[in-house]
């Protein structure tokens, strides 16, 4: 989505797509597209075999790029040459010999009779490596959204607290701030003591840092004296340090383990502090559920995997923790904190303070912008807003963690969610070249009788004067060249072809995964020859083709105007008028949530969002079992797109809607007509509470019409065309006979318009706004209502 969004050229995009990890100095970003690659089938399941599911997974790279980009029934060639193209199995491994170098296995765990020592431990509920922790901007985004949600629950209370207290409390806050702006104050320790003897410095920046090799069991405290001021979170940083490699731990990768503990001394005695929660920036979680750990951290704080074997990616970043106290520590002189270390291997570490309750992980402030800008105004230049924002950083700073309020405790728990804005990604990584797996054509397929040896090759039918023969074994870099190279004839045609099919209905040639032998002659040969060179030649620009295909007088034809090409061209090949078609599945959905002003489409990316789905739908589906929770908050209305996507148990919507199982590479999907598809429309909780929201809207938007004028209304919102009177009509008698209905049955209309999560009609009539929500129903479920004209 970003790269279309930025009209990222097409060559740099498949370049990326298949060989990110091998561009010079790759970005997070580009590291993310050869995610691409790992969307193969993976197994943990005892007694499978892991050379045939590495032929699996090959021959799934193979058929996605034969499909995607070439336009080529490329798995044809995986037991025998193809019977119809000039694509031999020869061709078919050769270029799955492109894909030997990325890192993976057969099999993603160990047991005693399939040990690998590469994955020791690992069960069904770990991830799936390489993996690469990165922060996600959806997610920060998110985050900002659920801060200022929380202004709005948090500054009322405060405003009703002692208005004296709040001055003083204001006061300090300033001085503090003046001295330490980014709300930190670091500490300088006194006393430093390591069990086992581990070498240590103190730097300038009051940091500490243990050299040497690890020492088993060693155990490491330090005092630090506090200054006299309020505390309500305590930082532990883990920094990567010259003198240890240039790592945050003194393993051999760079890594680190430590179990934390925090007391105050009182008369040479430590009394533990109450820590309510902790978060980490970066770590490696102890614990699964559903596939994904918990955003809070564990008592022993692991530094995070960073690339499979490869940690110092991750190892050569600082690390973060934040420990909250239940209660504020009041401002007192003399106190004096202790900080115990169980580690063996921690390298540069410092510890800061703040009065401060809301610090995210890894944010260089202790405050959100917004609150530190309030806050650092003249008192006189304070709006509103800023007296909001600081009364909520006055609740966080000084109300006791059992005493906040519950609304606030459902929106830090969203907040943590967001796993201080990082998210984890699979992504491609490049074996060592002795490392690399040697590639045999498979008679018949066959992964147990392996024949000749192949190197990575593209199809020699195929023009190939671009790729470098220098005697050097080609990479995906190659390919992904060979790809976008102006001698390769099909990769344009095939994009462009598939452009077309997006906006038309059907491709050029209608076959969209072969323009071979077997597939359609293209209706339009010369245009389709054209659109692929000039695409090409515009230095692969997407966004040049799309405003080219839809400023073209084809594509702004009206559709289904010309009976009389009904017998002459009932397919529209002619392109004589623009062709009706049904919105795919995800569109369906996002097209209700539009009509209904329930669709939440401020935030492009982020984790996958879960509608409504009937209970025990997953009760099949095992290692692991899976528990489905619908989201409880504004995730329920984003688009499908971002929809959890269960392969093999798609959501019941999506199956209706012939969306594809994902399972294989689906240039086009197939497109039914089913009774299902109606009772979907209808009873879906989606539509449903789609239908009460468009009823609500009508009621806003047209609060005097009349019936009639409402459903004009209505018909003008979601067909973007005037009510035929027969239709108000209609819809007028259905209307009466459901007032009728609920007025008789009210108990029915309170249980209907309960349905979901979003304004039920506090306050309306309740057997009229359910009459309504029915009519606005008929209305979603109309043909036309899905069909693109």
């Amino acid at each position: 989505i970003k790269a279309f969004n930025d009209n990222k050229r097409f060559d740099q995009f498949t370049t990326e797509q298949l060989a990110g990890d091998l561009l010079p100095d790759a970005t997070d970003e580009q590291l993310i597209a050869t995610g691409f690659l790992r969307l193969n089938l993976m197994t943990r399941e005892g007694g499978a075999q892991p050379k045939e599911y590495l032929a699996k997974s090959m021959g799934d790279r193979v058929r996605a790029v034969g499909a995607a980009w070439l336009g080529l029934t490329t798995g044809c060639a995986e037991c025998h040459d193809h019977k119809f193209d000039p694509i031999k199995a020869r061709d078919f491994y050769s270029l799955g010999a492109f894909f030997a170098d990325v890192r993976q296995w057969g099999i993603y765990t160990t047991y005693g009779n399939t040990p690998n020592s590469d994955l020791p431990g690992w069960n069904n509920e770990s991830p799936f490596p390489p993996e690469i922790h990165f922060r996600n901007e959806a997610l920060l985004k998110r985050i900002a959204a659920f801060r200022a949600e929380a202004v709005g629950v948090l500054a009322p209370g405060s405003n009703a607290q002692d208005a004296a207290a709040r001055a003083a409390w204001l006061k300090a806050t300033s001085a503090f701030l003046s001295a330490h702006p980014d709300g930190w104050q670091s500490l300088a320790s006194t006393e430093v003591k390591s069990a086992k003897g581990t070498p240590f410095e103190r730097g300038a920046d009051q940091s500490v840092t243990f050299t040497g090799a690890p020492r088993k069991g060693d155990v490491v405290t330090l005092n630090f004296p506090l200054p006299e001021q309020a505390i309500r979170t305590l930082r532990f940083e883990v920094l990567p340090d010259a003198k240890n490699s240039g790592k945050v731990g003194r393993k051999p990768n760079g890594k680190f383990t430590v179990t934390p503990t925090f007391a105050l001394l009182e008369n040479n005695k430590p009394r533990p502090l109450d820590i309510a929660r902790s978060q980490a920036d970066r770590r490696t979680p102890k614990g699964y559920k559903n596939g994904d750990e918990s955003a809070l951290s564990e008592p022993t704080w692991e530094s995070a995997p960073g690339l499979w074997e490869e940690p110092s990616t991750a190892a050569a970043l600082p690390h973060q923790a934040l420990y909250y106290l239940k209660e504020t520590l009041s401002a007192q002189a003399g106190r004096v904190l202790q900080v115990t270390l169980a580690s063996e291997d921690i390298g540069r570490v410092r510890f800061s303070i703040s009065p401060f309750g809301d610090p995210i992980p890894g944010e260089a402030k202790a405050l959100s912008e917004a609150a530190l800008r309030s806050l650092t105004k003249a008192a006189n230049a304070r709006s509103e807003d800023d007296r909001r924002e600081i009364a909520a950083v006055h609740a966080l700073a000084t109300t006791p963690e059992a005493k906040l309020p519950e609304a606030y405790r459902k929106i830090r728990s969203a907040i943590i969610d967001c796993r201080s804005g990082y998210a984890k990604s699979l992504i491609a990584q490049t074996l060592p070249a002795d490392k690399v797996l040697k590639t045999h054509i498979l008679p018949r397929g066959n992964w147990m009788a392996p024949a000749e040896e192949v190197q990575p090759a593209v199809p020699d039918f195929l023009p190939h004067a671009s790729v470098r023969n220098d005697g050097k074994r080609l990479t995906r870099l190659d390919l992904a060249k060979w790809l976008t190279a102006k001698e390769n004839p099909l990769t344009a045609r095939q994009f462009t072809n598939r452009l077309w099919k997006q906006f038309f209905g059907k491709g050029l040639s209608n076959v969209l995964d072969d323009l071979g032998n077997q597939g359609e002659w293209p209706s339009h040969p010369e245009l389709l020859d054209w659109l692929a060179a000039d695409f090409r030649d515009s230095g692969w620009d997407v966004k040049h083709m799309v405003r080219l295909i839809v400023t073209s007088r084809t594509y702004r034809q009206v559709s289904a105007s010309r009976p009389d090409l009904a017998e002459i061209d009932p397919a529209n090949r002619l392109l004589a008028e623009q062709s009706a078609r049904r919105l795919e599945a995800e569109f369906v959905r996002d097209n209700a949530l539009s009509i209904s002003g329930l669709l939440s489409d401020d935030i492009i990316g982020g984790p996958s969002v879960k509608p409504y789905q009937p209970e025990d739908y997953f009760a099949n589906l095992n290692f692991p079992e899976r528990t489905y929770m619908a989201d409880t908050n504004s995730d329920q209305y984003r688009r499908g797109v971002y929809m959890h996507w269960q392969r093999t148990f798609m959501h019941p919507m999506l199956a209706a809607f012939d969306a594809p199982s994902r399972e294989e590479c689906s240039a086009d999907r197939l497109q039914a007509n089913s009774p299902q598809q109606a009772l979907a429309l209808l009873n879906d909780p989606s539509y449903v509470e789609a239908a009460r929201a468009f009823a609500l809207r009508l009621g806003r938007e047209k609060p005097e019409a009349d019936v009639a004028g409402k459903l004009n209304h209505a018909i003008r919102l979601a067909l973007s065309r005037e009510a035929k009177p027969s239709e108000v009509t209609s819809l007028t008698k259905f209307l009466k006979t459901q007032q009728d209905f609920y007025r008789t049955k009210p108990e029915d209309a309170r249980i209907f318009l309960k349905i979901g999560l979003s304004d039920p009609g506090t306050g309306q009539d309740p057997a009229e706004l359910a009459a309504w929500t029915q009519v606005c129903r008929v209305i979603l479920n109309l043909h036309e209502s899905i069909t693109v004209y």
